[in-house]
């Protein structure tokens, strides 16, 4: 059995992380903007900034970003 998440409301919290390549500040911005502007909160992962060579931060500030976003019962998307 396949199971669906319930659609996103406006109000609801999207929380955006970073699970492979580093991201830019001024690239996710106008996204940002847009989301907030469909009416859903935004949070950022703690380590969306980070950079280790190639990847967004460490392996461990990757799986804590996951891991955070797929755990806290506030983070709808």
């Amino acid at each position: 059995m396949i199971h669906f998440p319930e659609p996103l409301l406006k109000g609801d919290l999207i929380r955006l992380i970073s699970p492979a390549g580093p991201i830019d500040a001024d690239d996710i911005s106008s996204g940002i903007a847009t989301l907030k502007g469909w009416g859903y909160r935004v949070d950022l992962g703690a380590n969306i900034y980070s950079k280790q060579n190639y990847t967004a931060g460490s392996d461990e500030e990757r799986l804590d970003d996951l891991i955070g976003a797929l755990s806290d019962q506030n983070v709808k998307g």
